[in-house]
């Protein structure tokens, strides 16, 4: 009784208004464009009706016994309800989904050339893990982002706020069209804003209240803005129904 006490003493002493700027402010449905970008990258269509996905399952995703073939009516939001929601929301941990984001993983490309139109600023994104692993805990790693506003200037960006960020430009650019940018002009630039970002994350990672002892920064991906593009879509969908 005594360890409930607390454990409600500490609840109740909890401010919820103080930690707001630090909690998550997207949920399920920020998830959709990741999805469809996956099934796009499968050669896959995918038919959308009043929210609801419904598409041929990429060959690759049929490793694991449990996919299914096809889905129809699929939902990545949380007011579902009824007794197949468990079986229509989409979202991490369901069967389909975590079969695209251990493809996502296993892709090795990790620096991109995006439209200046559609990314005007360059953005690193880091993983940060903590090099003590005997503790016990929930969150092994996590990732966040550093947006250039210019030479001098960064903006730490938390994994939601990525999210958020990564879903505008897929959106600019939308999801049925492939184009090739031009390589950014300067690899040299690339290389001293990487490294100024990473110092920029290292110094911010007090503000992040990571629950390490020893956090090590990672460059994981840089996405950075090419003057030029060239669309080699020829006005045609991408997929196969």
């Amino acid at each position: 009784m005594e360890a409930v006490r607390e454990l409600v003493g500490y609840a109740a002493k909890f401010d919820y208004q103080m930690a707001s700027d630090k909690m998550p402010k997207s949920d399920l449905p920020a998830l959709k464009p990741f999805l469809r970008l996956m099934l796009t990258l499968n050669n896959r269509q995918v038919r959308e009706d009043d929210g609801q996905l419904s598409f041929k399952t990429p060959d690759a995703w049929l490793e694991d016994p449990a996919v299914r073939p096809s889905y129809d009516n699929l939902i990545i939001s949380r007011s579902t309800r009824g007794r197949d929601a468990a079986q229509r929301v989409v979202g991490v941990g369901h069967r389909v989904f975590d079969q695209a984001l251990q493809q996502a993983k296993e892709y090795t490309a990790s620096i991109t050339a995006i439209p200046q139109d559609t990314l005007p600023r360059p953005l690193v994104i880091f993983s940060i893990t903590d090099q003590v692993t005997t503790e016990a805990g929930i969150v092994r790693s996590v990732i966040a982002g550093v947006e250039i506003t210019d030479t001098t200037s960064h903006r730490i960006l938390h994994d939601w706020e990525l999210l958020d960020s990564l879903n505008e430009v897929l959106a600019t650019r939308g999801l049925r069209r492939l184009r090739n940018s031009g390589s950014p002009a300067d690899a040299t630039l690339v290389k001293t804003t990487v490294e100024g970002a990473q110092l920029a994350i290292e110094a911010a990672i007090p503000h992040l209240e990571l629950p390490f002892k020893m956090p090590i920064v990672a460059p994981l991906a840089v996405l950075w803005p090419a003057i030029t593009s060239v669309d080699v879509s020829d006005q045609t969908d991408l997929g196969e129904a």
